[in-house]
């Protein structure tokens, strides 16, 4: 969830976990839309015992309910739950591009100083197609972050 106390462009990315499912956002600050806010991915969903966060909580209401389809001779293990980002799509918020409830992995590749590249996969899909993927742009000419200053030794 985006965080009200980082101001908009102190880190053009924040990662999370611990809520067990996939989300990101564009960048936000303040739950609004803002060019020099961070991006926020949430990235809880490498897998537990303890099953998915099937229910995304939007402020100021819930998502409803989505039926699971799984095996029936493992009901607890192994859903379906493939939304291509469309979870709860008649509430999600304006500042969430991407979210979804499935097991996963990621990989970011620093491109350059200013460039990288964020991909998500979906465990459960059958080849390795990407599942969700952006090109994340940090401008300190418009956003006012120091390149010197996120390669500090104090960073």
């Amino acid at each position: 969830i985006p965080s009200p106390s980082s101001s908009p462009n102190a880190h053009p990315l924040l990662p999370s976990g611990h809520v067990h499912a996939y989300e990101r956002t564009f960048p936000v600050y303040n739950y609004t839309l803002n060019d020099c806010g961070p991006v926020h991915l949430t990235l809880g969903d490498g897998g537990n015992i303890e099953k998915l966060a099937a229910v995304f909580a939007d402020y100021p209401g819930y998502c409803p309910a989505v039926p699971v389809h799984g095996p029936s001779y493992q009901p607890e293990v192994c859903n379906q739950l493939l939304y291509d980002g469309e979870f709860c799509s008649t509430s999600q918020p304006e500042w969430s591009a991407f979210r979804e409830p499935s097991f996963g992995h990621s990989v970011l590749d620093i491109l350059n100083d200013t460039h990288a590249h964020f991909a998500w996969y979906r465990n459960q899909d059958a080849d390795t197609s990407v599942a969700d993927e952006v090109i994340l742009v940090r401008n300190p000419e418009e956003c006012g972050i120091p390149l010197e200053g996120l390669n500090s030794q104090a960073y």
